[in-house]
């Protein structure tokens, strides 16, 4: 695995780690101010990371939060489907964690402190340890160590979406053959109720080949990437006064 990097997200509100070869995209594009968006500028993996700040969708359950926020993912990708009639948005694996703000890090499903099914991957390992330790210790002042009293819902998701690639015309508006790709998705919804946010953290990552060559859904589940899960192991919420609060 590469180096990382910490980056301060939102003005440093927040911070996380990243590979160091991933750049902002904000430096050569806009980026909408509820967002931060980082990409691999290297041709190892093309991947694309996106971290926004939503209203919590209070209608949407937690159970139901990753297949939402997945789906609301495929049709802004306009995912198309296989020759064979396949659907071109697949969701591997959904589960919801329960984090608690506390003295304690929430480790793994032995530890008291986390309700729920925490992915084998991070079994034995720290998870949101700059959210769940205790506040005074996370650079918070004394007004918004108590910000997220109730568990936080944290929703993580794996999948995989057939996504075109390029335009569907050419520059004479002549219609144009397009090649689909796999792109794995990897996703984290943090369901901060009492500031009424929802924190999507999103990774795609593009898959080698086009999805004709390789349509086989099961060979596209690699499982919880390096990347997301040490991005995810470094998140700290610093300032919790960035959600309004």
């Amino acid at each position: 695995m590469s180096e990382s990097k910490a980056v301060e997200l939102f003005g440093g509100a927040l911070s996380c780690k990243i590979p160091s070869q991933w750049r902002d995209v904000s430096l050569v594009r806009q980026v909408p101010d509820n967002q931060e968006v980082y990409q691999d500028c290297t041709e190892n993996t093309g991947a694309v990371l996106v971290i926004e700040i939503l209203e919590h969708q209070s209608d949407v359950s937690d159970e139901e939060a990753c297949s939402f926020f997945f789906r609301d993912l495929a049709d802004a990708n306009g995912c198309s489907c296989s020759s064979a009639g396949k659907s071109g948005s697949v969701m591997h694996e959904s589960q919801v964690v329960k984090l608690l703000l506390g003295s304690g890090q929430n480790r793994d499903d032995e530890n008291e402190t986390v309700e729920g099914t925490v992915p084998s991957q991070w079994k034995r390992r720290s998870l949101f340890p700059g959210i769940v330790i205790n506040s005074g210790t996370v650079g918070c002042d004394n007004n918004t160590q108590s910000k997220q009293s109730e568990p936080i819902a944290c929703c993580i998701m794996r999948g995989s979406q057939k996504v075109a690639q390029g335009k569907d015309t050419d520059a004479s508006g002549r219609a144009r053959d397009i090649k689909a790709k796999w792109i794995r998705i990897e996703l984290c919804a943090l369901r901060l109720t009492n500031v009424d946010v929802d924190l999507l953290i999103t990774m795609s990552t593009p898959q080698l080949g086009n999805a004709e060559e390789n349509d086989n859904d099961e060979c596209l589940d690699e499982g919880y990437s390096d990347v997301f899960r040490d991005l995810l192991e470094s998140l700290n919420i610093r300032d919790w006064s960035l959600f309004g609060g």
